[in-house]
């Protein structure tokens, strides 16, 4: 079981690598149990993620029933949790990066918990329409760039990788990502 020591530990570690301060990998640990632990942030994140996808839910290509919706949702929340670690588990193998894979993920799961943060803020500037729809493009724009940098310094960071490869592992989450999104979507 997760303590809440560990958590705020963890969430300190995730906020130093926000500002680009590779001291915040001393915050995590390189062992399967933290690996398996550090997926507890995917329950913290969870209630903001319902607020996401409230504000995103009245976007009217959502037809579906809310029995459907609640089915499709969850199981792509699980997926996008598991999807990308599990595409990293052989990549981190093939390339040789084995040895520091569970500190990247647990970096990486913690990193979410800012992430999705920074995101509600921004939808929720933008569907309050508090500011121009232009205005509020713009900063989803700035917080998609914010966080892609955000992962990438984690990657290059925790599996000390070159400033390429790291780029390769940012665009292959991204493509996970979009790719579970879409299909979810498609099911709506």
């Amino acid at each position: 079981m997760i303590t809440v020591r560990e958590t705020s530990v963890a969430i300190f570690g995730a906020w130093r690598l926000a500002h680009f301060d590779a001291g915040g990998l001393q915050f995590f640990e390189n062992t399967v149990e933290a690996f398996w632990r550090s997926f507890f942030a995917a329950l913290l994140v969870l209630p903001i993620y319902v607020i996401m996808f409230v504000l995103r839910a009245r976007v009217p290509e959502i037809t579906s029933g809310p029995f459907t919706v609640l089915v499709v949702e969850s199981i792509a929340y699980v997926i996008a949790w598991t999807a990308f670690p599990l595409a990293m588990f052989y990549l981190a193998s093939h390339l040789g990066l084995s040895k520091s894979y569970c500190r990247y993920i647990v970096a990486y799961n913690w990193a979410a918990v800012l992430q999705i943060a920074l995101l509600v803020a921004v939808a929720a500037i933008a569907y309050s329409e508090i500011v121009p729809r232009g205005v509020s493009a713009l900063l989803s724009v700035i917080a998609m760039f914010a966080i892609m940098s955000y992962q990438w310094f984690i990657a290059r960071t925790a599996l000390e990788v070159t400033p390429a490869v790291a780029v390769g592992i940012v665009l292959l989450d991204l493509f996970i990502s979009i790719l579970i999104d879409a299909y979810a979507r498609s099911m709506l």
